[in-house]
Formats: C-alpha cells, structure tokens, sequence
C-alpha cells in the first residue's frame, strides 16, 4: 500500500482542460452509440485520474453534458488579491446519479453566513465552521458562544485525501453526504473523515497554507503559525471503516491508494 499521508504529489494528474474536452467527447460517445451500453449506469474514465458514474438514459446523459459544458472549468486563475465576500465562484459539477472521487481542487467560494451566525474577534461563528476574517469585523451584539471551547482536544495531523461526490440517491439512505460534494480526509492515525467541502475551499481560500489538523470524531482545525485561523464540524454520523463508505468512495480510494 502506498504512503497515505503523502497525497497526491505524484499523481499524473491531467489539466482541467483536457478533463473537460475528454468527457464531452465521451459523452458525445455514448450518445450516439447509446445501443451498445445495456448496463443501467454507465462510467466514464478520465485516465490517470479519475471516473464519473451517470445514468444510462438520454435525458441523464444529455443533462450532464450540459453541465460540463457550462460549468466545468478549463483553468484554475489566481486570484489578485486574497478572497473576499464579493468574489466570483467556481461550481463543481454535481446532479442526480452524478459520482466521483478524485483528488481535492481548490475552488473560489463565497463567505457562506448559515443559520444564526455571529463575529466575535474577526471570527465569523456558525453552527458548521468558523473562519478568522482578513478584515476587522465589529463584534456582534448580545449572546456570543464559547466558541474557543471547541479549539479544546487532543488534535493530530491530517490531510484532504480527495473530493467526491456520491449523488443525490444517498441523501435519503446516507445521512454523511449531502448535496454538495464533500473532502475525505485522513489523519495520521489513518483515521477517516468527511468535511462540507465548502467550507474547506473558504478557509483555504482565505489561508493556502494553513495546516489542518483533526479529534477524534472529526471535529477539524487549520493552523497558521501555530494559531487557529478555522475550524470545521464534520459530517455525522462519522463513518468508519472504508467498507462502510458508498461504493465509489471504496472503489475511488482503493484505486489511488493501494
């Protein structure tokens, strides 16, 4: 088995451009040849990377390639300057019987304020993740949680293993994934995790080289300089073993690292 906690950096990982052209014109494909394919699901592979499972109906293969076209991006563009409340986003592709694990892009994502939300020391506080601000946030009026309770624990080093998205099917039969696409970490007790990958894109966004490290049931920090800039809840029920994840979780991870 190869080194898990040394993620990807020797992944033959091919560019976003040649993503994009590679599934239109396998999907292009499969339309045209639909009466060769007799299976319910159909997968497509990008080689050396990573596969996507979608529906084998004309409406479901017609509809993802209207997304791909639209949305997947061709380029990762840097930023000027670091991201802020008004930037402009990336969408990852996601749909119903749309599936796949592959390795983690950082995307642009908006500050998310969900549900009751409150500042207190340049920090935004949710009830999902916390983020220190760039900027200096007046305190919020009233009633402020203990946030700082959470930064308590015995918390050791861990890494994204991948991104991926399960489709909409789980959400009713599997309460760890939800209708965005999710982070699978790993620590360094081989300890396995999901995050709102969300959140993860925001924190990241606004600090590249934080340091994440993760407790025991997932509750997960990023660290500048030794100081907690972000923190977020995971996903629960927290699996456990990788036979318990969806299949194309099993089928993903095994693939890039055993």
């Amino acid at each position: 088995m190869k080194n898990l906690f040394v993620f990807a950096e020797g992944m033959n990982v091919i560019s976003l451009r040649e993503q994009k052209k590679w599934l239109l014109n396998e999907i292009d494909t499969i339309i045209k040849n639909r009466g060769d394919y007799i299976d319910n699901k159909i997968v497509i592979k990008i080689p050396n990377f990573t596969e996507y499972i979608i529906l084998n109906t004309l409406q479901s293969l017609e509809d993802v390639r209207k997304i791909v076209e639209k949305e997947f991006p061709t380029s990762t563009p840097k930023p000027k300057k670091l991201l802020n409340t008004s930037c402009r986003f990336t969408k990852r592709i996601t749909g119903e019987d749309i599936y796949y694990y592959k390795p983690y892009i950082k995307k642009k994502q908006k500050l998310l304020e969900l549900g009751k939300c409150y500042y207190k020391d340049n920090f935004l506080i949710t009830g999902n993740y916390l983020v220190k601000l760039k900027e200096n946030k007046k305190d919020s009026e009233g009633y402020i949680p203990n946030y700082k309770q959470f930064f308590k624990g015995d918390f050791i080093e861990s890494k994204i293993i991948a991104e991926t998205f399960v489709g909409y099917e789980f959400l009713n039969k599997d309460e760890h994934f939800s209708e965005y696409p999710t982070c699978h970490i790993l620590t360094k007790h081989n300890e396995h995790y999901f995050l709102d990958i969300r959140f993860v894109d925001i924190i990241l966004g606004f600090y590249p080289n934080s340091k994440m490290y993760t407790a025991i049931g997932g509750m997960t920090i990023f660290k500048i300089n030794n100081k907690i800039i972000g923190l977020i809840a995971p996903l629960k029920p927290v699996l456990g073993n990788i036979e318990d994840f969806p299949i194309i979780i099993q089928k993903g991870y095994k693939k890039c690292y055993e």
